[in-house]
């Protein structure tokens, strides 16, 4: 991971525009992304960073049409080889780590919000268990746990 992307830093360009300042010196140093669109969203993948930026774009406007207009709404960091990223590198609030097991992640932040997942759905298979915790100014922080629900491999920040 590209040294000074730490957690706050990231966390402080959610509902920012894609095209402000500070998202676009984000973007540079995170390195080359693929991107995938869709009807309102647009998701910047940096699978050598560990990072995924995703963009939402008012209803009945294709992101690609105005990206001055498209708002950062959620920023997931990956563990090794999750969805082909490389591990996000920087730590995450409460000291949690990508890689740390579930029981780590409870006693590291045990006040969690909100909790689900780790059940069997017709449609998208096995869900992985997740924790939610709100940080700093209302940040949410969504940590995920492999198939087995013993360790984190992906987090997510959004505003809720």
């Amino acid at each position: 991971m590209p040294q000074g992307i730490s957690f706050a830093r990231l966390a402080a360009l959610l509902g920012k525009s894609e095209a402000a300042t500070e998202v676009a010196e984000v973007c540079r140093a995170l390195g080359d992304p693929v991107l995938e669109e869709s009807a309102n969203y647009r998701c910047l993948e940096y699978k050598g960073s560990g990072v995924s930026l995703v963009f939402k774009s008012p209803i009945g406007t294709a992101p690609a049409a105005s990206p001055e207009g498209t708002l950062l709404e959620a920023i997931h960091l990956f563990g090794q080889g999750v969805e082909g990223h490389t591990a996000y590198g920087g730590q995450l609030p409460f000291g949690i780590q990508l890689g740390d097991s579930a029981e780590d992640v409870r006693a590291k932040a045990p006040g969690a919000s909100e909790s689900g997942g780790a059940y069997d759905d017709p449609l998208l298979g096995r869900t992985r268990a997740w924790l939610r915790f709100v940080w700093e100014g209302g940040v949410r922080l969504r940590v995920e746990f492999d198939e087995e629900d013993t360790t984190a491999v992906l987090a997510t920040l959004d505003q809720g």
